[in-house]
């Protein structure tokens, strides 16, 4: 048996131990824990971990025995040509989890959910080096063919896997509630009218408190609509009659595998080993990891765009339908849609009739769906923010370096992408359109997304980043794969702590609030919008300057 195959039985076993370890708490404390179900059920399944040395020589021999198959395991993956930085990779969740158990306080709630969180980052860390392990070998020898289905089948697992675990442990929050109400209203009521569902708050169903009146939107026909456009809840209404909010979770997770999996046929058409680069970025880290399981559209307008771009020149209708539906589920994603039929039609004139007038067709319906409704081509509120452009000099950074919804602090591999955008050497046309949605999203109020994870509104546009990321990974592939092990890192953390996903926008993130007066205390190093410190801002910036676009911009481009 070979080495890697013996490191990956061996970190199985690991994975094993570690789970059974945490079930084996349940069953033993389960009866002197309180666990409060409208949080997290599960975090008690942890406390035998701290108890160890208290437990008795069966429980330490266990624990023995997986910290040493995982210690084997690591060996193993460090002699493959994924090389030690894999194996510290695997090995960081196991020392985050160790750390966290012994800083977390059982006796506050921010202490329970670091350690329901220290559990699910050990036995992720073990199952993701398992994981790595068991494919490598498959992935060196295999066929295009196996390496093709291993990319599908995993662009569609990951996602499923984490999504369904994040929701299992987090009830529908920011704006899903109002999705989901939309898809109660079409499968119980077959209408579009949640007026009447609002006034019998059939919301219960799904959610524990109260909407907000101000989520849904009177009409001159006497009705009332959602806040929000209809094409996620008409798309997922299926999957709400057939298995209810943690089926519509499934499909919202399954689109966040079939966009990571668009953005790979993306790249693959100038470069294979570029793509697959891009690919486990966008599959492994934040905004797409965060969003595994959630219910909001951004992530379908993505694909959306993204499909458009593979569709044409053969599918030239079929990209106009992609075209034509983006601003069905997302209004605000107008600009996007019409930049990329732009370049699309000049490039390709011969399929300029067919994806225009498709495309044409759904926006003129979408107009009338408005007119009919409100009297106007818009409805009478944007569920977006008010529209200042003062806002952009402060937002324009915030969404990559804010420490509540910077992207960067999660998922800093995409730095590469800004190093492409301000490099002029080069000429994309994907530039222009990235910059002008930059300055789009930056010029409304709720730039942050509101109550939801980071990149909410640069999920539209991932298609245009991620073709920018392949210029940096092609120059600076291993500062790119240093970066992209510390977004896996953040990715394993959000996962095992869904609620970290989420900031209030009070100026400290919420990750950092967890950690008591460290945190506090690291907070006032990170750059904030809502709590600006000039100084922290410029050396920021500097920061990652340094780190990210000059390795970028004075790198010579392989030939």
């Amino acid at each position: 048996m070979k080495r890697s195959s013996r490191g990956a039985l061996a970190l199985v076993a690991a994975a094993g131990g570690l789970l059974g370890w945490s079930v084996a708490g349940v069953i033993e404390r389960a009866s002197t824990l309180s666990v409060d179900p409208a949080h997290y059920r599960v975090w008690n399944a942890v406390t035998l971990l701290r108890s160890l040395p208290r437990s008795g020589p069966a429980w330490g021999g266990m624990g023995v025995a997986s910290f040493g198959g995982a210690w084997i395991a690591l060996r193993a993956l460090a002699r493959t040509p994924l090389g030690w930085p894999a194996a510290a990779s695997a090995a960081t969740p196991l020392l985050a989890g160790a750390l966290m158990l012994h800083a977390a306080d059982p006796s506050t709630q921010a202490g329970r959910f670091l350690l329901v969180g220290a559990t699910g980052v050990a036995v992720a860390g073990s199952l993701v080096g398992t994981l790595v392990a068991l494919l490598w070998p498959v992935w060196v020898e295999g066929s295009p063919r196996v390496r093709t289905g291993t990319i599908v089948t995993l662009s569609l697992a990951v996602p499923a896997i984490a999504g369904a675990w994040m929701g299992l442990v987090q009830e529908p929050t920011g704006d899903e509630p109002s999705y989901l109400l939309a898809m109660h209203s079409l499968v119980v009521d077959q209408d579009l009218d949640v007026g009447n569902n609002h006034a019998r708050q059939d919301y219960r169903f799904f959610y524990p408190t109260t909407i907000e009146h101000g989520q849904l939107l009177p009409t001159r026909r006497g009705i009332w609509l959602p806040k929000h456009s209809l094409g996620l809840p008409i798309l997922c209404a299926p999957a709400y009659a057939l298995g209810g909010v943690h089926a519509v979770r499934l499909v919202c997770s399954l689109l966040v595998g079939a966009l990571a999996l668009s953005l790979y046929l993306l790249v693959r058409r100038h470069d294979e080993t570029t793509a697959l680069r891009c690919w486990c970025v966008a599959l492994l880290t934040a905004p797409l990891t965060a969003y595994a399981g959630q219910i909001y559209p951004n992530v379908t307008t993505g694909l959306l765009l993204v499909g458009a771009t593979l569709g044409v020149p053969r599918h030239s209708i079929l990209a106009g339908v992609a075209l034509g539906l983006v601003p069905w589920f997302h209004l605000g994603t107008w600009p996007l849609a019409i930049g990329t039929l732009v370049p699309l039609v000049w490039k390709r004139l011969s399929a300029a009739w067919g994806t225009t007038t498709a495309a044409g067709i759904l926006w003129g319906a979408l107009v009338a769906f408005h007119l009919w409704y409100w009297g106007s081509p818009l409805p009478p509120r944007s569920p977006y923010g008010t529209f200042a452009l003062a806002q952009i000099p402060g937002a324009l950074p915030g969404l990559f370096l804010d420490q509540e919804s910077g992207l960067l602090w999660l998922s800093p591999a995409w730095v590469l992408a800004l190093g492409s955008l301000l490099d002029l050497r080069t000429r994309r046309p994907q530039k222009a359109l990235f910059a002008g949605w930059l300055l789009y999203v930056s010029s409304f109020n709720w730039w942050f997304g509101g109550w939801s994870p980071t990149g909410r509104f640069l999920l539209p546009s991932l298609g245009l980043l991620t073709v920018l990321l392949s210029d940096g990974l092609v120059r600076v592939r291993h500062l790119g794969r240093a970066l992209w092990l510390w977004g896996c890192a953040g990715s394993v953390v959000l996962v095992a702590f869904p609620f970290f996903r989420f900031n209030a926008h009070d100026g400290t993130s919420a990750m950092l609030d967890a950690l008591g007066a460290f945190g506090q205390a690291a907070a006032r190093l990170l750059p904030s919008v809502v709590a600006p410190r000039l100084g922290v801002w410029l050396a920021w910036v500097v920061a990652w300057t340094f780190l990210g676009i000059i390795p970028w911009c004075t790198a010579r481009r392989p030939s």
